[in-house]
């Protein structure tokens, strides 16, 4: 909890200075708040290195995109310097899942990877770029997200990277 209050201020005080990150701008607030019926999104963003499970060296933009003062989604990107540090990292990532007994479904798609990952919603490679997009489980509206809504979605950010 007090991590998760750190890290809301520290993206506060980054997204104020800096502006929201261009990554977090692939999915208009529009194309996020309709699949919990909401309006007005308000997104921040904030950028650090990438913590890589293969020491793949890259950069990580966290968006938060919220409605009022509640969290509706996050989205992210990383970006590696070539798409064989992607492609490691997105399969470490693929693979830290199915060890926790996730049940993934593997989606094609415009992308060179991807996967549904249920609750921790979908996880894309495309070239040299990962795309992850998750909703709050308490969002309104969330028990009606499925897989080809989040595919959609990802699909529409990933074609813009």
């Amino acid at each position: 909890m007090l991590l998760g209050t750190l890290l809301s201020a520290l993206v506060l005080s980054s997204t104020a200075s800096a502006g929201v990150s261009k990554y977090c701008k692939l999915l208009p607030g529009q194309a996020i708040a309709r699949p919990v019926e909401a309006a007005n999104v308000k997104t921040s963003s904030i950028a650090i290195s990438n913590p890589s499970l293969t020491k793949a060296k890259g950069r990580l933009t966290l968006c938060t995109h919220k409605v009022g003062g509640e969290v509706v989604a996050q989205t992210s990107v990383a970006s590696f310097g070539n798409a064989t540090a992607a492609k490691g990292e997105f399969a470490a990532l693929i693979h830290r899942q199915q060890r926790a007994h996730a049940r993934l479904i593997k989606t094609s798609g415009p992308w060179n990877d991807a996967y549904y990952m249920g609750e921790d919603g979908f996880l894309v490679q495309k070239g040299r770029y990962t795309f992850h997009i998750q909703y709050a489980s308490g969002a309104p509206g969330y028990s009606k997200i499925t897989s080809r809504t989040l595919a959609g979605l990802a699909g529409r950010a990933v074609a813009k990277l």
